[in-house]
């Protein structure tokens, strides 16, 4: 048996809990890539948080490592899609932050009826940009929250969505 077999039984069945296995919810055919499962070493249980499809990621020990009061996740972009949001505040205790500058009101009143979901209107900046109003640099996210570490940082953005100097 291949090394991969046993975690293609975990995605096939993590798709089925879902619902589908080839179809999003949105209802549109699946990308190859949705049904695809990652293979990286994990310690811990890889488990399917949120949806199939755009949305939903992959976590390594979320049921074990993400049980303790005051853990913190920050999801930078959403484009108004919460699965994953919804689902680390169903099973976790950890405080959610979405950092999205891109949403427009129909989608900024789909993030904010998600109750624990806290909306930040800005988008993410690198260290060496000159920041502009609606972006910040992730030191100084957490500097506004007063905090000095994250659990979860799940990034979902497009490249125009972001202004860092990856170089």
């Amino acid at each position: 048996m291949g090394a991969w077999q046993p975690q293609l039984r975990l995605h096939v069945s993590s798709c089925s809990a879902h619902g589908t296995m080839l179809a999003a919810s949105s209802g549109h055919l699946a990308r190859f890539w949705d049904v695809w499962a990652p293979f990286y070493d994990c310690p811990f249980v890889r488990e399917r948080i949120g949806k199939i499809g755009d949305g939903g990621k992959y976590l390594c020990g979320v049921s074990s490592l993400l049980q303790r009061p005051g853990c913190l996740v920050f999801s930078i972009g959403s484009n108004g899609e919460t699965s994953f949001e919804e689902a680390i505040l169903d099973s976790t205790p950890c405080e959610v932050h979405t950092w999205d500058h891109t949403l427009d009101e129909a989608k900024k009143q789909v993030v904010l009826s998600v109750t624990g979901i806290k909306l930040h209107q800005i988008g993410l900046a690198g260290e060496s940009s000159a920041v502009r109003a609606d972006m910040m640099t992730l030191t100084a996210m957490l500097t506004e929250l007063q905090r000095h570490w994250i659990d979860v940082l799940k990034m979902d953005i497009e490249a125009d969505m972001v202004d860092m100097d990856l170089q």
